[in-house]
């Protein structure tokens, strides 16, 4: 994990990918609303979206970057944010 320095706060962040799957991993203080995502290849075809392991409401937005996938959360502590692509 990578540490981001947020005014005095301190925010972990981890992504990974193996084979069809995408993993980012964050962890916060308590208190704070936060999106978190990955970027796909471009026209990737998502076949699912978790957050802690449970169905997760998310939009796409095409970038320059690639097809984004975002998840909004208010919970505390580690989120795990998992993505399968076809």
């Amino acid at each position: 994990m990578g540490n981001l320095n947020i005014g005095s706060a301190t925010v972990e962040v981890a992504a990974q990918q193996a084979g069809k799957r995408y993993e980012t991993t964050v962890n916060r203080p308590q208190g704070w609303n936060l999106t978190i995502g990955y970027a796909l290849p471009a026209a990737s075809q998502v076949c699912s979206v978790t957050l802690n392991g449970a169905p997760a409401a998310f939009q796409i937005v095409d970038t320059n970057r690639g097809r984004e996938i975002r998840v909004m959360t208010n919970s505390a502590g580690e989120q795990v944010l998992q993505i399968e692509v076809q």
